[in-house]
């Protein structure tokens, strides 16, 4: 019964859809300028700044804590970010439709600045924390600047702008990864070098937008006095989400390594944030029709509620391959930080060619469903490969294996956000991109809680079993294994020497276990990533093709009619297009 009137929902959907098609070569054609296309860069460009900056934060944790100590806290470098850009996006979101977007990215990329000469002065972990967490400011920004990207050109070229903005976060991923092991390569204090080139990063992207982003004022902007706008923001909303999230997240984190999963510490905020968010959920039920979660976002059928819940299995299936790919590359093929990480940028430059293919095809092919479900079928693969992998088998397939990552990554984010965006009403684009990044990051924190559970489990068990299954047989002494255990998990080569009963022979063999041991854990992490991504399978089979939205109307032109009516850049494209249809 559900299913027919969801269906009949859908025939009239695309009846009133198809309608819009029908008046689109009715309306004056709209021509995109250079101006438009500056500005797509320069918006970009700060999206790539803060990939950079992210990627660098996990990528070099290790590095920082070397120099300032507190490596049980390292996860805090990049969980701040998370946390951030899941609580900032949605109200940051709202609050650009009422007074425009471009102070929002201007003051909250500012931050990003603030933050990174911070962190690279802290003589502390708590001072780079403290450092990363006013940086991770910059994060609210995010759904910002993928509406704008997607708002300033025709919808039928959204795939093509969020290839842009994938592409352009691709490009700041891969030199993260180069830039910050390469300055970190045998001198872990070349992290202050990184921050401080994220900070200059910042001002200058910052300054461009500043320079070109000039939009014409919304209609919501003019309509509302200042007060009327705060009495619209949803104030009750915004509380319920931030304490909620801040709390659950603060526990999860701080279970991975601070505190013990029973005690207090963690249990207290982890019921506290967990019953915050279930009253979120139901206040934005029953008690709102025009909160965060505007009832209108689900009005259109089920494309939406989909592509909340694909985004937040591709949240998880990444912070996997974020967190674990360069470490396990290190751990098993005894590579170092930059070696390890060129490994990685194999996905990223997979993921560059992918997204502007996925964009190229959707945008033409008008579809998104096959696009969505052939990337999480990619995650699948990318992870169910990297499971596979073992101390004595693998370092060559490893770039094998990295594309399917990229490829994933490529593809999903792409066509999510678009089918999203054309899903939803067009005066919610915002909240709608908001709510799609906050819901990937939370995904994200789930996840490194979750794999940092198993692999800790894993290895705390099959540490000790692989490590004495590999040097007793070789006459070691039993009572010495704590000790040994100790001096290989800290890698201090001079611990070890001191190890009573160590030979060269006994230490590659008790290496070896090691290796093992870890190896088994990294198998955990991908086996969960994996089964979370074959749900995002079954779920992206359900999306419905949104092809009538695919039209030439543009939200929120920042060039005036006139310049909009005058030929541009696409009018070849356009008249092409248009001679072809009336000769069909």
């Amino acid at each position: 019964m559900e299913k027919q009137q969801a269906q009949q929902t859908d025939r009239v959907d695309d009846s009133l859809h198809g309608h819009d098609e029908r008046v689109e070569d009715a309306e004056p054609v709209q021509h995109v300028h250079l101006k438009t296309i500056v500005l797509l860069i320069a918006i970009v460009t700060e999206y790539a700044v803060q990939v950079f900056h992210i990627v660098g934060a996990g990528f070099l944790g290790s590095s920082v804590t070397a120099i300032v100590g507190g490596s049980n806290k390292s996860t805090w470098l990049v969980s701040t970010m998370s946390i951030s850009a899941a609580c900032l996006g949605p109200p940051v979101s709202q609050a650009a439709d009422f007074w425009g977007r471009r102070w929002f990215v201007i003051i909250l990329s500012s931050f990003g600045c603030i933050g990174c000469i911070i962190v690279s002065r802290s003589n502390s972990i708590g001072m780079a924390i403290a450092g990363q967490a006013v940086s991770a400011l910059s994060q609210g920004a995010q759904p910002v600047i993928h509406a704008i990207a997607s708002e300033i050109l025709p919808r039928k070229y959204r795939p093509i702008a969020q290839a842009s903005t994938n592409s352009a976060a691709t490009l700041g991923g891969i030199l993260g990864l180069l830039v910050g092991g390469a300055l970190t390569l045998n001198n872990p204090a070349g992290f202050r070098t990184f921050w401080y080139i994220t900070a200059g990063a910042y001002g200058l992207s910052t300054l461009v937008v500043f320079a070109l982003y000039h939009p014409p004022a919304r209609e919501l902007q003019q309509k509302y006095t200042t007060r009327e706008k705060l009495a619209q923001l949803d104030w009750v909303g915004y509380f319920l989400l931030i304490t909620g999230l801040v709390l659950f997240s603060f526990s999860l984190t701080s279970a991975m390594s601070v505190y013990p999963w029973r005690s207090a510490q963690i249990l207290a905020p982890l019921i506290t944030g967990s019953l915050l968010l279930v009253g979120f959920a139901v206040y934005e039920w029953k008690f709102t029709r025009t909160g965060m979660l505007h009832h209108d976002l689900f009005k259109r059928g089920r494309n939406f509620a989909i592509a909340e819940l694909c985004i937040l299995a591709e949240g998880i299936s990444f912070f996997a391959a974020n967190n674990y790919f360069g470490f396990e590359v290190a751990v098993l093929y005894d590579q170092d930080q930059f070696h390890a990480g060129l490994y990685y940028t194999v996905a990223w430059f997979s993921l560059l060619i992918s997204t502007w293919i996925a964009g190229v095809y959707c945008s033409r092919s008008k579809t998104i469903r096959l696009p969505t479900a052939l990337a999480f079928i990619s995650f699948t693969l990318f992870n169910a490969l990297m499971a596979s992998l073992t101390p004595a088998n693998g370092r060559k397939n490893i770039l094998g294996y990295a594309p399917f990552l990229g490829l994933g990554l490529g593809t999903a984010l792409n066509a999510l956000v678009v089918v999203a965006q054309l899903s939803t009403p067009p005066e919610l684009i915002s909240i709608t991109t908001g709510l799609m990044i906050a819901t990937r990051s939370f995904g994200g924190t789930i996840a490194l809680s979750i794999y940092t559970a198993v692999f800790s489990d894993q290895l705390s068990s099959e540490l000790p079993a692989k490590v004495a299954a590999a040097t007793i047989p070789l006459g070691f002494d039993t009572s010495n294994l704590g000790q040994l255990l100790g001096a290989l998990t800290s890698g201090n080569t001079t611990a070890i020497s001191q190890v009573p009963g160590v030979s060269p022979s006994i230490l590659q063999a008790a290496g070896a276990g090691v290796k093992e041991a870890y190896s088994l854990g990294f198998r955990y992490v991908w086996v969960t990533a994996a089964a979370f991504a074959a749900l995002a399978v079954i779920g992206a089979s359900f999306l419905i093709d949104p092809t009538a939205e695919f039209n030439a109307h543009i939200d929120a032109p920042i060039e005036t009619e006139e310049e909009l009516s005058r030929g541009g850049i696409a009018e070849k494209l356009h008249h092409h297009h248009h001679h072809h249809e009336s000769h069909a």
